[in-house]
């Protein structure tokens, strides 16, 4: 109504005030409309928005747990319990040899093969000698949410932590990619491979900006593409 009443001002000879307020009225107008147009737009922006990040937040939802299904197919083609001609630098290697039931030490190390957890979060595995089964090393991998994340720290026997924890954080992933070192533990690498190497985005998240061990990580990443090829 202002509006019509502002161009019937604007149509008549109304002296220099009236024309002015007519004016007025209709910026005002142009300006409310244009706000409001302005307004829809913003809406339709803000639910476009919301929508997507619906949907980026599904898709990583479900990229998460593609990742972690993936993890635990590949980890779970590795033996979880192996027997290996060597155990080397084992702690309990001079000890004499187990007097005990060994056909029960058999069956109770068999049973690691089921019950032995190989999770995205954490996973043990564990290497017996074969020439003494009384022999054995697990790795067993820091789970989730502790300080030991991600980490693989090696057991000889019951008594022996071996962590092998360095400053600089490349134990065992220094002389996986380099070819110049001796293996550490050379009966668990292919669980040392595939662990890092399909936990490379986590593991660099979690360091933060380190180039070398970046750098080094890559190259356990192609290690683990070439064993799954």
């Amino acid at each position: 109504m202002i509006a019509k009443k502002a161009h019937q001002f604007q149509s008549k000879d109304s002296d220099i005030d009236d024309i002015q307020v007519a004016t007025y009225f209709l910026q005002v107008q142009e300006k409310i409309e244009r706000t409001l147009s302005q307004i829809q737009e913003l809406h339709l922006d803000i639910d476009g928005d919301k929508e997507m990040a619906a949907k980026d937040e599904k898709k990583q939802v479900f990229s998460q747990e593609q990742m972690e299904a993936n993890y635990k197919q590949q980890l779970r083609k590795v033996p979880r319990l192996d027997f290996v001609e060597c155990l080397g630098h084992h702690h309990f290697a001079a000890h004499r040899s187990y007097a005990g039931d060994s056909r029960r030490l058999y069956i109770e190390l068999m049973s690691y093969q089921q019950a032995l957890p190989v999770e995205y979060s954490s996973s043990i595995f564990v290497r017996v000698m074969e020439n003494r089964i009384d022999l054995l090393r697990a790795v067993i991998i820091g789970p989730d949410e502790t300080p030991y994340a991600n980490g693989c720290f090696f057991f000889d026997g019951k008594m022996r932590f071996n962590p092998n924890l360095y400053e600089n954080g490349k134990d065992h992933i220094e002389r996986l990619t380099d070819a110049s070192k001796e293996s550490l533990y050379p009966e668990s690498d292919d669980v040392l491979v595939q662990h890092f190497g399909l936990k490379v985005s986590a593991i660099l998240e979690q360091i933060g900006d380190q180039n070398v061990i970046s750098n080094r990580l890559t190259q356990v990443e192609t290690l683990c593409a070439m064993c799954k090829s």
